[in-house]
């Protein structure tokens, strides 16, 4: 209906006044990276959202297994092995800060939905409270209603009885 509408429209603003949150645009002019092309691509941040396994499965086999026993960065890799490691931690900082802003817009949107939510809430209440209101004084107006029907009945009886009486005496005094 058109509360659903109303919603709908209400969110729409937060997110349309949160630049952050429209997705369609990239977060930080961030553009492309080292990973894999496979994988689900992800608007926010112009680029896939492959695992961090998956991205350091595809810079070289050996790279895992020379992490995984703990070697010197500097002695155990070339130059070249050592500059793709170093953008490829560039490229998880980069995603980390922009997944931070992309946390603390939601934050702020879900902060707001819920301020509406309670807001609501009271609002609620207090019609509901009113409803009730309404609801005793419809009752209380029904019931004098009845009364006064009954009332009215009883003038009404009387009034033709009166009459009969007035007729029957007219009819006897001829």
């Amino acid at each position: 209906g058109s509360a659903e509408n109303e919603e709908k429209s209400e969110v729409q603003a937060i997110i349309e006044s949160t630049p952050e949150l429209d997705m369609d645009k990239d977060l930080s002019g961030y553009k492309g990276s080292s990973t894999p092309t496979k994988g689900i691509e992800n608007k926010a941040f112009d680029r896939n959202t492959e695992s961090l396994f998956e991205e350091l499965s595809s810079a070289g086999s050996g790279l895992i297994g020379d992490v995984d026993e703990g070697a010197d960065l500097l002695g155990e890799y070339s130059d070249h092995n050592f500059f793709g490691m170093g953008r490829e931690v560039e490229n998880l900082i980069l995603e980390n800060t922009q997944l931070l802003e992309t946390k603390n817009a939601l934050n702020i949107v879900k902060n707001d939905l819920i301020a509406k939510v309670d807001e609501l809430t009271c609002e609620k209440d207090v019609l509901q409270g009113e409803l009730e209101a309404v609801k005793q004084a419809k009752l209380k107006l029904e019931e004098k209603n009845r009364e006064l029907e009954e009332e009215l009945r009883k003038a009404r009886a009387e009034a033709e009885d009166a009459r009969q009486k007035a007729k029957d005496d007219d009819d006897s005094d001829i």
